[in-house]
């Protein structure tokens, strides 16, 4: 998860960075709020989520005090990252701003399954995690000949 702003600033990053090359993503733990549009915007087909991964979705949330113009404004803004959101998303995935908008509609965080998130075109594989010899766990994707070593020090190593 994290702060829209962030996210958008990624995001855009990643769109350009796509039109010379692959981006592979990888859901592990938990993807949460901004984390989803992140994962999903991966290259299609290279969008990989653990088996038990879970992903939360909820509406943009925000806060401000002041004036009543300064809250109506920062009101506005707020409603613009949550459209803004949306239509990411819909471009991103196999989503319908209808299936959004009735999730974000709950008023509550949304947990999916890694089963759901590729149904809803957030990942495109379940991918299995393995442990090797040196305590440390492997991801291997056969097929793109990739392998991310997660080494316990909590560095992210690939090989």
């Amino acid at each position: 998860g994290g702060s829209a702003d962030d996210m958008f600033a990624l995001y855009d990053v990643m769109r350009v960075i796509q039109k010379d090359c692959e981006i592979h993503t990888f859901g592990l733990g938990k993807v949460m709020s901004a984390g989803v549009l992140l994962l999903a915007a991966g290259t299609k087909g290279k969008r990989k989520i653990g088996k038990n991964c879970r992903v939360m979705m909820h509406s943009v949330a925000g806060a401000s005090y002041g004036s009543l113009h300064n809250l109506e404004n920062e009101m506005d803004e707020i409603k613009w990252l949550q459209e803004q959101h949306i239509n990411c998303l819909i471009e991103e995935t196999a989503m319908t701003r209808r299936q959004i908008k009735k999730m974000l509609a709950k008023r509550m965080n949304v947990y999916l399954t890694a089963e759901e998130a590729v149904k809803l075109g957030i990942a495109d594989k379940i991918e299995k995690l393995k442990a090797n010899k040196n305590a440390a766990m492997l991801f291997y994707d056969k097929d793109e000949k990739i392998q991310v070593r997660l080494k316990i020090q909590r560095k992210i190593q690939l090989v």
